[in-house]
């Protein structure tokens, strides 16, 4: 089977609804889409964490002589304009084919470009990051902030939960079993049955959180540090910790 059969039967596989993982290159014609019509603006979160692991990078690497004051204070100001817009901005409109790192830091990367007042190159908006760095920290921050916020709304329903279990503890109804008629119970107490459940989870979700507090930045591409200059690491995570305001916990 040569080259343009193989491309064939995939596409045939992928009309037939089979999703295929095609890692595309640049040297091929064609390809079929394995994610879909998800866009970069529907990972918000993962998105966030990108635009602050940016600026705190820059900021570390202010301190520390790497980059100039004015390029790393205009990052830092066009990353602060690129969190938590409004409205979706247009260029994060943009298809995922594949995964969502090397979109996410390219786009990134060119709207600091392009926002900027100053010339400012790709090796100095990127420098001393590496993409496996920044996407696997990313994604730590992203998940850490999608279970704290489920951790909140959840913590809303349980307070709602309260209530009702006081304002129905003196109504008595029929319990169920399945599909059976069981003993009688107050509906407060099945309020109060619910809260407790739910509680439960929330504890779950706060004990998964503390595996989402680390960073990786400064590892280098094999995770040996080569290619990355002094004390980055330390100084960058010290600043992105600081950046995501989660000193209890901070990232390590």
């Amino acid at each position: 089977m040569n080259f343009s059969e193989s491309i064939n039967l995939l596409e045939k596989s992928t009309e037939k609804g089979l999703k295929m993982s095609f890692f595309a290159n640049e040297s091929l014609t064609k390809a079929p889409l394995c994610f879909g019509h998800e866009k970069l603006n529907e990972f918000p979160e993962y998105v966030n964490a990108v635009v602050k692991i940016r600026k705190a990078s820059a900021l570390a690497n202010r301190e520390l002589g790497y980059l100039s004051k004015e390029k790393a204070a205009e990052i830092s100001r066009v990353c602060d304009g690129l969190i938590n817009v409004s409205e979706p901005l247009t260029c994060f409109e943009q298809t995922i084919l594949r995964f969502i790192g090397m979109p996410a830091n390219k786009i990134i990367n060119e709207q600091i470009q392009i926002k900027a007042e100053i010339p400012i190159s790709l090796d100095e908006i990127s420098l001393n990051q590496w993409t496996n760095d920044v996407t696997v920290t990313a994604e730590a921050i992203a998940i850490r902030s999608d279970l704290s916020l489920l951790s909140k709304n959840l913590r809303i329903l349980c307070n709602e939960l309260g209530r009702k279990a006081k304002e129905f503890e003196g109504v008595v109804k029929c319990g169920r079993l399945g599909l059976r008629d069981s003993f009688p119970i107050r509906l407060g107490d099945e309020f109060k049955s619910h809260k407790t459940i739910i509680e439960a989870i929330i504890g779950e979700l706060q004990e998964e959180e503390k595996f989402w507090t680390f960073s990786v930045l400064g590892a280098g591409d094999l995770g040996t540090g080569l290619g990355v200059l002094p004390s980055f690491s330390s100084k960058v995570t010290q600043l992105l910790s600081d950046l995501l305001r989660k000193k209890s916990s901070s990232l390590h």
